[in-house]
């Protein structure tokens, strides 16, 4: 299992995250069904797949841009951290990439 990612951002931000495997499986990752979720406790806030904000950008080394847009906060002025992970989905072979945690700050302006 990979080291946990701890990231941090600004509320309302549009992140692009590269993710980039240590030791990506002799043939690449083409072919591979993913899935990024951005969760706050059991809830799922956002999901990306390939097609809907992930890319795979060089399907040998095992590397993906992951893009999506930061929430609002709820609570104004008021850091939240969210749970996310990185998943391949194919049937039979699901496995984690990633994980971590992602802190959002609250932004100055309205």
């Amino acid at each position: 299992m990979a080291a946990p990612q701890y990231l941090s951002c600004m509320e309302g931000e549009d992140l692009a995250l590269a993710i980039l495997m240590d030791t990506p499986p002799a043939g690449g990752v083409s072919g591979w069904t993913i899935l990024f979720t951005l969760a706050d406790g059991e809830t799922s806030v956002l999901t990306v797949g390939l097609g809907t904000g992930a890319t795979i950008t060089d399907a040998v080394a095992g590397a993906w841009t992951v893009a999506f847009h930061v929430p609002r906060l709820a609570a104004p002025m008021v850091p939240k951290e969210y749970q996310w992970d990185y998943w391949r989905t194919n049937t039979g072979s699901e496995t984690s990439l990633a994980h971590g945690t992602l802190t959002v700050s609250p932004r100055a302006r309205a």
